[in-house]
């Protein structure tokens, strides 16, 4: 008996020291690290915005597997979703299983403003780091722990309200686009840097719903000016521009887009009608001067076999972002953590040199600091393409 009771005292003493060692292991840093970083990606598949996505998509998983999908020598594991075709409970459906299922670390996108602005809500209040994959909605800067590298819609297209005021000399606008957040944030963004920055006149102001082609009454409406400010989506614009072609409206005047609608492809037929007189701003720009830039077109390019347009640099700046801070955090996804990383964070990437603001107590209000580029739609030897034309360095946001 005397053995027994031994034994069974023996037995229970290791499974004890066995609990705890087990215990220490998953709670020490060494074994911590070899558990995945957790991203969610929250793209449309489905919708008006599935073609633009695609390049975000591979921008980002581009920029992952440069870095062998580690950082700060943990694996990261990227888990992709549909966003859908715009409605926001669909969306909530996604963010939920990523965040409650899948245990996801950090979120990037949605890609549709609206649809961005209802997840945040719920990211926020579960402390889930949340990157915007483009320039974000100004209204996401209210939420904590929201960041977006390429400012919000609203501060990129101030400095062509700069542009087209100081250089070109315009002084009237007629403004058109899309009737979705983004739409209206880039046509505020120009008309604030365009009138309250400088002291020019907006005529006309209308928005139109994406997936409209006939734009003939818009352009009726139009009053004299000097210019026209646009923004929407590529498939909108295309039917906007041909048709104040069609019109005679178009040769009359000048062109500022916003948010890069006017794909390279789209040029061989709207080229000949916009070179010499329209310009915009460029998001990325397979042209940036840069070394991190060169790189990453050679390598874009190797895979895909296409130089990349702007949306794939937003995906592969989104990732080199993300992988940056968490170096900077040594691997540690905590959401405090990642929140003093990113407010202290200075990156060289594809689209050059970018900071970050301070942000406020809360920890909202974090957004990229960058050069803004103007660029001009030009011909040479009967082909046509966006150039660079300007620069304005590290623009730091203003309120709105």
């Amino acid at each position: 008996m005397k053995k027994q009771r031994s034994f069974r005292q023996v037995k229970f003493l290791f499974i004890l020291v066995l609990a705890v060692f087990t215990a220490y292991a998953w709670a020490s840093p060494a074994l911590a690290a070899e558990k995945p970083i957790k991203i969610g990606i929250l793209l449309a598949r489905t919708g008006p915005f599935t073609s633009l996505c695609a390049g975000v998509l591979n921008g980002f998983n581009l920029s992952m597997e440069q870095a062998g999908y580690k950082a700060a020598g943990r694996t990261i594991e990227v888990i992709s979703e549909d966003e859908g075709p715009g409605d926001p409970a669909f969306a909530m459906d996604k963010i939920r299983k990523l965040v409650e299922s899948d245990k996801v670390d950090i979120v990037v996108g949605p890609f549709n403003s609206d649809i961005r602005l209802a997840t945040l809500a719920y990211t926020s209040a579960k402390k889930i780091p949340s990157f915007a994959a483009v320039c974000d909605d100004e209204s996401s800067l209210k939420f904590p722990y929201s960041y977006t590298f390429d400012q919000t819609t609203f501060q990129e297209s101030r400095p062509l309200g700069w542009y087209a005021f100081d250089k070109l000399g315009i002084k009237t606008v007629n403004a058109i686009g899309g009737d979705w957040h983004a739409g209206r944030a880039f046509i505020d963004g120009f008309v604030h840097g365009f009138t309250k920055e400088r002291g020019g006149k907006i005529v006309t102001e209308q928005f139109e719903p994406i997936g409209t082609t006939d734009f003939s009454s818009y352009i009726v409406a139009m009053k004299p000016a000097d210019a026209i400010a646009l923004m929407s989506l590529p498939g909108d614009v295309g039917a906007f521009l041909a048709q104040a072609n069609e019109m005679g409206v178009l040769p009359k005047t000048k062109v500022l887009i916003m948010g890069q609608p006017v794909l390279p492809p789209m040029l061989k037929q709207l080229g000949p009608m916009l070179a010499g007189r329209a310009w915009g701003i460029a998001e990325y720009q397979s042209l940036y001067e840069n070394s991190v830039n060169k790189k990453f077109v050679v390598s874009y390019q190797a895979k895909f076999g296409q130089p990349p347009l702007n949306l794939d640099g937003s995906g592969f700046v989104t990732g080199e972002v993300i992988l940056a801070a968490l170096q900077a955090t040594k691997g540690d996804p905590n959401s405090e953590k990642l929140h003093e990383a990113m407010k202290a964070l200075h990156v060289d990437t594809a689209m050059g040199k970018i900071a970050f603001t301070p942000g406020n107590p809360d920890g909202s209000g974090v957004q990229g600091v960058l050069s803004r580029f103007i660029e001009e739609v030009k011909e040479a030897n009967g082909q046509y393409f966006w150039n660079l034309v300007y620069e304005y360095p590290a623009v730091k946001p203003v309120k709105k």
